[in-house]
């Protein structure tokens, strides 16, 4: 098995160094090496919080309400209205409705 692995180890090291020589190795683990440095950050690094708490905590601006119509109370309506209103919701209570 160690002899295997061996020849396997001086095929790619015979390849290797015919095709390039040391400072485009030099630059090639540079790059990499570099890149998986990149690569671990991005992984790694906390995610940004964006003042969340600060827009969670935050409450929105009061704004006024401005109100045209005035309501009138429920003591100032008229006689005529309170039977009106009496009879309209005395009918659903009523036998005859069921």
């Amino acid at each position: 098995m160690k002899k295997y692995i061996q020849r396997i180890k001086d095929s790619i090291n015979k390849s290797w160094n015919n095709k390039t020589s040391k400072t485009k190795r030099l630059i090639i683990y540079g790059l990499l090496l570099a890149y998986m440095g990149l690569a671990l950050y991005v992984i790694f690094m906390p995610a940004p919080d964006y003042r969340y708490e600060e827009y969670v905590r935050s409450e929105p601006p009061a704004t006024n309400l401005i109100i045209e119509e005035e309501t009138a109370p429920a003591d100032s309506l008229s006689d005529e209205k309170i039977r009106e209103m009496e009879e309209f919701f005395n009918q659903f209570n009523s036998e005859s409705y069921e």
